[in-house]
């Protein structure tokens, strides 16, 4: 399909960007018509599609402006099935821990499973602490900002915003939360790699 380079908003410094957007769209091109052909199907209303894929790397992910660079973990994930909604937490921070959680109960899968994420169509109850995305090796992120564990001072704004400067601020027990997730996660790993053996 010929392209308008000339609407493309995002960042060019890279010599792979439009063969990297033309792999894109034959893939969003495929899936989009598989979705279509299922849901116009005898099976619409008995099936979940769920769609996802790795991080926005290669041309997509060079963020060089400090206002991007929480673009650079973002990965797409996205349902299609009967009475979907999705709500506000839509803008949360969420993370691939999330996306079983997110589906299971879906297909009546309600136990068996290691629950390290949430259900991210249920909206966070009022008193549950703030939602994490946490990267096994790297970073993690609240809705306030991104952090390297245990580092205080590698805490930065997610987005960098002056207005905001006041509430954004590196907090301590968010921050042992998350270690807390990720070395819950580590030991569930392990002891069902010392089961298999």
């Amino acid at each position: 399909m010929p392209r308008d380079e000339a609407r493309w908003g995002g960042e060019r410094n890279s010599k792979d960007l439009w063969p990297n957007l033309d792999t894109w769209h034959y893939a969003t091109d495929l899936l989009g018509g598989l979705v279509q052909e299922v849901r116009a199907g005898p099976l619409a209303r008995d099936t979940v599609i769920a769609a996802t894929g790795d991080h926005n790397v290669r041309s997509f992910g060079i963020y060089a402006t400090p206002e991007r660079r929480h673009l650079m973990t973002l990965v797409p994930f996205v349902l299609w099935g009967e009475g979907l909604a999705c709500g506000p937490q839509r803008q949360q921070p969420a993370s691939h821990a999330d996306m079983f959680p997110t589906l299971f109960p879906l297909i009546g899968v309600d136990a068996g499973y290691v629950r390290s994420g949430r259900n991210l169509l249920r909206a966070p109850e009022p008193a549950a602490p703030p939602p994490l995305s946490l990267a096994y090796y790297g970073r993690a992120r609240s809705a306030q900002g991104s952090w390297t564990p245990g580092d205080a001072g590698s805490f930065v704004c997610t987005p960098p915003d002056s207005r905001r400067a006041g509430d954004c601020r590196f907090d301590a027990a968010l921050d042992a939360q998350a270690r807390a997730q990720l070395g819950l996660l580590d030991w569930n790993v392990r002891a069902a790699l010392r089961q298999g053996q």
